[in-house]
């Protein structure tokens, strides 16, 4: 008969088994039990902390980190719009949204642009596409030719478009470009850009005001021609720099 109550009643019980079939192995390593005793006193941090939204923010953080990047070789068929692109990715078509793209509220040159300079860059081409988010049949991607920075990069560090964290969230290297950008003034950062579109807002609400018209028409004819793309590329490059 076994005497004793709690952990020694316990140990007892592990003797006896030990003597009958050998030595007893711990139901988990070490490593796994200090693992878990960790997990456990972050749970408990997080449910006994006040700040409720602090929380539940680490909680999705770390949902975020689980879901793991990918890539995979795919080749540019078509440029839907601004943003999409349509990609042959292991032998089927499907559309996939560039991610941390956005454009200015209204500025549909800022869109053409940016629509002409994916095509220019992208189309035709093979890329290594990392998926950073998927909810169902929507997938937030990076387009990253070999050896070189993503088309998403590129669109921003060439001021074509802004940053937008919309269903990816944080991205630093994105950030960065985009601050290259404003710090150089380029492209949508550009004075000239910004004149442009407060002008055409400006023309758009008050159509009977005399000088505005005027000033939106200086740019737009700048904008228009032979001249169009040249410009577009003149705001989105470095001087010196060839536009590629």
């Amino acid at each position: 008969m076994l005497r004793g109550s709690g952990s020694g009643l316990e140990c007892q019980k592990l003797r006896n088994s030990s003597a009958r079939y050998g030595k007893a192995k711990p139901a988990v390593s070490k490593s796994e039990l200090e693992f878990g005793l960790s997990w456990e006193k972050w749970i408990d941090g997080i449910r006994n902390s006040s700040n409720i939204g602090l929380g539940v923010g680490s909680v999705f953080f770390v949902m975020q980190s689980l879901n793991e990047e990918r890539s995979v070789r795919v080749k540019v068929l078509d440029v839907i719009d601004e943003s999409r692109v349509r990609v042959l990715e292991e032998g089927r078509e499907c559309e996939v949204i560039l991610a941390s793209i956005a454009y200015p509220p209204g500025d549909e040159k800022s869109i053409s642009d940016g629509q002409w300079m994916i095509e220019t860059v992208a189309k035709g081409f093979f890329f290594n596409m990392e998926i950073l988010k998927e909810y169902q049949d929507t997938r937030y991607v990076t387009l990253y030719a070999l050896g070189g920075e993503s088309v998403n990069q590129l669109m921003l560090r060439k001021g074509y478009a802004r940053y937008s964290a919309m269903g990816i969230g944080f991205q630093e290297a994105m950030l960065e470009a985009e601050k290259y950008a404003k710090d150089n003034r380029i492209g949508i950062w550009n004075s000239q850009r910004e004149l442009f579109r407060n002008a055409t807002s400006t023309m758009n609400k008050t159509m009977d005001h005399k000088k505005s018209p005027v000033v939106a028409s200086y740019f737009l004819q700048r904008s228009r021609g032979d001249g169009d793309r040249a410009d577009a590329l003149t705001w989105g490059c470095d001087e010196g720099d060839s536009g590629t």
